[in-house]
């Protein structure tokens, strides 16, 4: 069985219950390079997308690849477990560069039309105030 269609199964602990890792064959691989997040009062959405310059060199082209929706609980441990893999990468391989910086960000705080168009969408929720919405982490090209 090759590794996309192999379920994994995790040998448990005294206290964690079984668990049964699945990845499908069909599971779509996306590149992203930059990433917006629209905070609701319930939930966050993170778009994922890919940041390329116009042709002319001007400008930035961001296309959305994928909108995760989940929940802000799940946001926070999904945040501490990259945090923990980029240090542990970070040990292994040696510190990553910045690429954050004002030579390669260039609107780190404007919300996205798809940002703006799912948080007025979004079921049974308080439209979100402006300042709360469309904080862009664009990295470098």
């Amino acid at each position: 069985m090759a590794d996309s269609e192999e379920a994994k199964t995790h040998p448990p602990d005294d206290q964690a219950p079984r668990i049964t890792h699945v990845r499908p064959p069909n599971l779509p691989n996306v590149y992203i390079n930059s990433a917006n997040v629209a905070l609701g009062g319930l939930e966050m959405r993170l778009y994922l997308a890919e940041t390329t310059p116009t042709e002319d060199g001007e400008g930035l082209i961001v296309t959305d690849r994928v909108c995760v929706v989940m929940t802000p609980e799940f946001a926070k441990f999904m945040s501490a477990s990259l945090l923990e893999s980029m240090n542990k990468f970070e040990a292994r391989f040696g510190p990553l560069r910045n690429v954050l910086d004002a030579d390669n960000v260039r609107h780190t705080l404007a919300p996205t039309a798809a940002t703006e168009t799912a948080a007025s969408e979004s079921k049974g929720h308080v439209a979100r105030k402006r300042g709360k919405t469309g904080k862009n982490l664009r990295s470098g090209l």
